[in-house]
């Protein structure tokens, strides 16, 4: 749970020509015995921000977001911390992104009492952004349908979503084409497209959901790093019943072929 800071701000009345004191922003410089000592560049970050020097602040706090190994609860609190940021300096869009970013690494994030109103309007804002994100995620594929079948499950409580698409292409790099996927209700389904002549190949796909202006919502995969699969149409060789029973035969006639050859001669 964030642990309130408040900025220290000018105890004189603000003057005409003196823009109105910034709101507190929550930054826990104060810790309990059982909170680990905060990175130096994080100290450095909240100490810029009591100061008032919020660009400087934000330079620091995207220092300490550049280490990906921070820890998750530390993180998510420096997350919205930049989040207020953002907004005491009236970037919303930033804002906004970066409390949501908190809430993805720590979904348990709270505020304390006491928290100014528009901290916690932000945080709900970041609350409801999360509960209507659309969401897509790969699912196996049932063992009676064919291998180059990409199901999908497309969680859509707002239902934003015109259309489901799966993008397709032989090599990694692209290009990527785009075939409409069908769907009924969160399932949907589509198939990769056989190169002509082929009877196994290399795909690789992603699969994305749009909305009616064609904006991308959410992705399962991606052209960065998509999902590969090896697509074998005809049952390989080895597979094939006939061939086994015709090599016994094969196999039965030579040995005969071989019994007889090598019979002594006079031999019953």
């Amino acid at each position: 749970m964030l642990l309130p800071l408040t900025f220290c701000l000018l105890a004189a009345a603000p003057s005409p020509r003196a823009p109105p004191p910034p709101p507190a922003v929550p930054s826990p410089s104060s810790t309990t015995s059982t909170d680990v000592p905060a990175p130096p560049v994080l100290v450095q970050a909240r100490r810029l921000a009591e100061d008032l020097r919020f660009e400087e602040a934000v330079v620091e706090y995207q220092r300490y977001l550049g280490d990906a190994s921070r820890p998750t609860r530390e993180r998510a609190r420096a997350l919205f911390e930049l989040a207020v940021l953002h907004q005491v300096l009236a970037d919303q869009v930033n804002a906004l992104k970066r409390a949501v970013e908190a809430l993805e690494a720590y979904p348990a994030l709270t505020l304390p009492p006491g928290t100014p109103a528009k901290q916690v309007s932000l945080l709900e804002a970041a609350q409801k952004q999360l509960r209507a994100r659309v969401k897509v995620d790969l699912i196996p594929r049932e063992e009676s349908e064919p291998p180059s079948r990409v199901r999908a499950k497309v969680s859509d409580p707002d239902q934003r979503s015109r259309a489901i698409l799966l993008r397709h292409a032989l090599a990694s790099e692209g290009p990527y084409w785009s075939s409409p996927m069908s769907c009924r209700g969160e399932q949907c389904a589509g198939d990769l497209p056989q190169p002509t002549s082929a009877s196994a190949y290399n795909a690789w796909y992603y699969v994305e959901a749009n909305d009616s202006d064609g904006n991308t919502l959410a992705r399962a995969a991606g052209p960065d790093a998509p999902m590969q699969v090896v697509v074998q149409l005809d049952k390989p060789w080895f597979s094939n019943p006939l061939i086994w029973v015709g090599g016994a035969a094969l196999l039965v006639g030579a040995a005969s072929v071989a019994f007889v050859a090598t019979k002594p001669q006079g031999a019953p």
